[in-house]
């Protein structure tokens, strides 16, 4: 699939901002430019099209240029951001990497070959279709990292229809869908990608400052990070127009504490999934968790209470693992859902789901619960074994102040008596200084 347009639409931009990171800013015009001499540095150590490249980076000018560089030849990409949880080695075997690219200090880029040449059949699929690729590696909650395949350019199409130019932060990582999904979208739309020294609520709020951000792409993980930390009253924020949230299931708590924080910022629930790309979201009001999905080309429909997609952007499928689609083309999501007509409200995966004496109990409800409570810096709800009820709930909190721990838990439970069923109640509370979330800012659980 011809992507030549992505190219002409970023020359079209000539001196309009492309990427701002620290003090340094680069043009479009300065992009293309960069893009041409990557072209000539693949060239002259043989990368050619359908050859599957580790790109190992994270946002940085050289690593946007060479992403792109390799997509416009129908390289099949596998980016790999730093803190991944899975060893590099295992992720090259496991895509049959042909070629790594590394990025060192400053601008350099080491380039290795491993010897290896993918055979498999979706791989295949991309080089007889003449259409870059992309390798998402899942974050292997389960224990094993799955390898996601995208037909890139399909990927990609979706911005041929310009969306609207805004100052946009690269929060989500290099390695992510979402992050690829910001990357493709503001420059497509001719705005700026701004990029953070790191993801810690300081610089991020420093950066909305600094740089004018207009859209915030964040998980809700981070959103409570950023309300806790008091970075937000800070720094001046107000250049903010939108936030936009997902990766995982929003508390009403910390949606309510942020529209209160940032009034003057619409806040838009977005869904996606590495299988699946960011699908176009119309929320009931920005307070509100129910949402619309679809858009052209996509269809939604809920089965046995189990949200299934159908797109074309939709993966080839998995090198490792076997196919999620339905006979018909429906991903099975494992998403949980309520639905009011057209609306529907995600509930977690029911892979998360704690399983009560039969009863169901997710966990971001009881997170949302316990959440609204003083001195509750953090908390993750997760599933313990139990003899008789097969699991009951259990949590571990962060506290912003010390607290004794009878008393915490005596007003833990008084609390969530008032707000839930009886089987949703912790059994047990436990007091943690451990980060409860991952480098990528998402809601870590214990496993039951």
């Amino acid at each position: 699939m011809s992507i030549e347009w992505l190219f002409r639409r970023l020359e079209s931009f000539g001196d309009a901002e492309a990427i701002v990171q620290g003090a340094q800013s680069y043009s479009y015009r300065t992009l293309v430019s960069a893009i041409e001499r990557e072209a000539s540095f693949l060239d002259a150590h043989g990368v050619a099209p359908g050859e599957v490249v580790m790109l190992e980076g994270d946002f940085a000018p050289r690593s946007i240029a060479l992403l792109l560089c390799l997509a416009h030849r129908n390289a099949v990409i596998a980016p790999l951001a730093p803190g991944a949880t899975v060893e590099a080695s295992a992720l090259i075997e496991s895509c049959d990497a042909a070629v790594v690219l590394t990025a060192g200090p400053g601008d350099e880029m080491r380039l290795s070959r491993t010897g290896r040449r993918s055979e498999h059949a979706l791989i295949d699929t991309l080089r007889e279709r003449q259409s870059p690729g992309l390798i998402i590696f899942t974050s292997g909650s389960t224990g094993k990292s799955k390898v996601v395949v995208h037909d890139f350019g399909r990927v990609i199409e979706k911005f041929e229809q310009p969306k609207t130019t805004a100052r946009t932060l690269s929060f989500l990582l290099f390695d992510h869908i979402g992050g690829i999904n910001t990357l493709i979208q503001t420059l497509t739309s001719g705005g700026a990608l701004i990029i953070p020294a790191d993801h810690d609520p300081e610089t991020v709020a420093a950066a909305v400052e600094r740089s004018k951000v207009e859209l915030l792409p964040v998980s809700p993980t981070f959103l409570n990070l950023l309300l806790m930390s008091g970075a937000h009253e800070r720094h001046d924020l107000r250049s903010l127009k939108i936030v936009s949230y997902g990766t995982e299931p929003m508390p009403e708590t910390t949606l309510k504490r942020a529209t209160d924080s940032l009034p003057w910022a619409r806040f838009h629930q977005l869904y996606g999934l590495s299988e699946m790309g960011i699908l176009k979201s119309k929320v009931r009001d920005q307070k509100s968790l129910w949402v619309q999905l679809g858009g052209e080309g996509v269809e939604t429909r809920v089965v046995d209470g189990l949200l299934e997609i159908r797109s074309r952007s939709a993966m080839l499928g998995y090198l490792n693992a076997p196919s999620p689609f339905t006979s018909d083309g429906w991903l099975m999501t494992g998403d949980e859902v309520e639905q009011d007509g057209e609306w529907i409200r995600i509930k977690g995966r029911r892979s998360e789901m704690i399983n009560v004496g039969g009863q169901k109990v997710f966990p971001a409800e009881v997170e949302s619960v316990i959440a609204a409570l003083d001195n509750i810096k953090d908390v993750a709800v997760f599933g313990e074994p139990h003899p008789m009820m097969g699991h009951v709930v259990a949590c571990r909190v962060n506290l912003i102040v010390p607290e004794e721990a009878r008393a915490l838990r005596a007003r833990i439970r008084k609390h969530c008596s008032e707000h839930l069923a009886a089987f949703k109640v912790p059994v047990r509370v436990e007091i943690t200084e451990d980060a409860q979330y991952s480098s990528r800012h998402k809601r870590v659980r214990p496993k039951a």
